[in-house]
């Protein structure tokens, strides 16, 4: 994808790296855990078994890695060799563990779906029948891409709740602008909305209410608010993981 799935992928390890040091968690433990609570869900949900080792890409390259840890796995192992959806799993089981939290971790599935799509080559500028379920995060996060970045927001704040493309390109927007925090992209997402505006002129001459000049046109809203952001300025959308504290039990020392 133009705005870089895998650079969010790459960015999502580092921060849980970052994270995961910042504590006193031992990392073998902590993926020994992982595998035991997804083995659970997965009888639970799927009545199927699980295990790290089987959901690990193996090819030429890791093959080594995966034969030296295989008894005692460390969570960079799994960052290495493990499918993206599996790395959100992990991450997420980390942020409940570790009592932090973090805005974008709701949006990941978003950008785990778009990447997949594109991936695979799917063509995505097509009307769908499939409901979604919107992002918990997401509308607050978009509120607050529009309002920063002082971009007309109706056509995507509408679509985001309903279309699984503009829903996902949003989750990967608010994803990227939180976790990759530089303009690096900016003129590649430039020539993209010019192209897309070109596109837009072009569906106006035939239809005016056409599902295929509405995407455009949102994603051009969500383009637009991507290059016009103020990545230094303090808001929701560039907030950093913050951890919980727990309630400190005092004891009373009792004179009597």
């Amino acid at each position: 994808m133009l705005i870089g799935s895998g650079e969010i992928e790459h960015a999502m390890k580092t921060r849980f790296n970052l994270l995961l040091m910042s504590t006193a968690m031992d990392g073998y433990k902590l993926t020994a855990d992982f595998e035991i609570s997804e083995k659970e869900f997965y009888q639970t949900r799927f009545h199927t078994s699980f295990s790290l080792q089987n959901s690990m890409n193996k090819n030429r390259y890791n093959q080594w890695m995966i034969e030296k840890y295989s008894s005692h796995i460390p969570p960079w192992v799994v960052w290495e060799t493990c499918p993206f959806y599996l790395n959100i799993a992990f991450y997420r089981y980390f942020l409940k563990q570790s009592r932090y939290h973090d805005v974008i971790f709701t949006t990941l599935d978003g950008v785990r779906h778009l990447r997949n799509a594109a991936a695979h080559h799917n063509c995505l500028l097509i009307p769908t029948s499939q409901s979604i379920n919107p992002t918990e995060q997401l509308a607050p996060l978009l509120m607050n891409l529009f309002e920063t970045s002082n971009v007309n927001n109706d056509s995507a704040m509408t679509l985001a709740k309903s279309d699984p493309l503009i829903h996902d390109f949003a989750c990967l927007i608010c994803t990227n602008v939180n976790l990759i925090r530089d303009s690096a992209h900016n003129s590649a997402v430039l020539a993209a909305t010019d192209l897309l505006k070109n596109l837009v002129n072009l569906y106006a001459n035939y239809q005016t209410e056409n599902h295929l000049y509405k995407q455009p046109e949102a994603v051009i809203s969500l383009l637009s608010a991507f290059v016009n952001i103020d990545r230094n300025t303090p808001c929701l959308l560039t907030s950093r993981p913050t951890r919980k504290q727990g309630r400190r039990l005092i004891k009373r020392k009792d004179n009597k």
